[in-house]
């Protein structure tokens, strides 16, 4: 029977779950900071910066699509 002192806690990862998880959501937040001003201090250029981002995913995602069907012909 294994008693209470017995027990050990089991961290995932590299075992920084804490400070490493509060530096991602402050990083986070900033990065989301940083979008909200730069949506509101220039709406038009933020549309185009996702407009050019959908384009390149749009034309990698087509690429993958022209690359497997090459592989099945």
């Amino acid at each position: 029977m294994l008693g209470a002192h017995s027990q050990r806690t089991v961290t995932a990862g590299n075992g920084l779950g804490g400070p490493v998880t509060r530096t991602r959501q402050i990083i986070l937040i900033l990065v989301l900071l940083f979008v909200a001003y730069a949506v509101y201090t220039s709406p038009s250029k933020s549309a185009d910066a996702v407009h050019a981002i959908w384009n390149v995913l749009v034309n990698a995602v087509n690429a993958l699509f022209r690359f497997f069907n090459a592989l099945i012909t």
